[in-house]
C-alpha cells in the first residue's frame, strides 16, 4: 500500500487550486530508465490539468489505475479529456481491489482537499 500511495502522490498533485495529473506513471513503474527517453522525445510526455471537482474513478483488474475526468474523443489532434495514473500494472484480486481501492480514494480525497 505505501508503494501505491507514493506513486499516487508522485503523479496527482494540486497546484493553484488545480489537479494537475502526469500521465507517465505507467512509464515509471515499468522501466525508470525509459522515462529520460521518453521525455526526450516532442510530446513524449503527457500533463492534464483538471478542475478540483473533477470526476475520478479508481479501477481495478490487469493493474490498478485512477482515471481522472471525462473522456473527449479526438482524431486528427492530440485531444483528450482523461487523465490516467498507473499504481500497479500487476493484476489484482476482488479482495485486494475491496482493500486497496478505498484507501486509494482516500488519498484522492486528501490530496483534492490540499493535504
Amino acid at each position: 500500500m505505501p508503494t501505491l500511495v507514493q506513486r499516487l502522490r508522485a503523479s496527482v498533485k494540486m497546484r493553484d487550486g488545480l489537479l494537475m495529473v502526469d500521465d507517465q506513471s505507467l512509464t515509471r513503474i515499468l522501466s525508470p530508465s525509459s522515462e529520460a527517453s521518453v521525455a526526450s522525445i516532442p510530446g513524449g510526455f503527457n500533463i492534464s490539468i483538471f478542475p478540483k471537482e473533477t470526476p475520478w474513478v479508481v479501477n481495478c483488474g490487469i493493474g490498478i489505475t485512477v482515471v481522472f475526468g471525462n473522456s473527449i474523443s479526438g482524431e486528427t489532434e492530440r485531444v483528450y479529456g482523461d487523465g490516467k495514473v498507473w499504481l500497479s500494472t500487476s493484476g489484482v484480486s476482488m479482495q485486494e481491489c475491496e482493500l486497496l481501492a478505498p484507501v486509494i480514494g482516500k488519498e484522492i480525497q486528501a490530496i483534492l482537499s490540499g493535504r
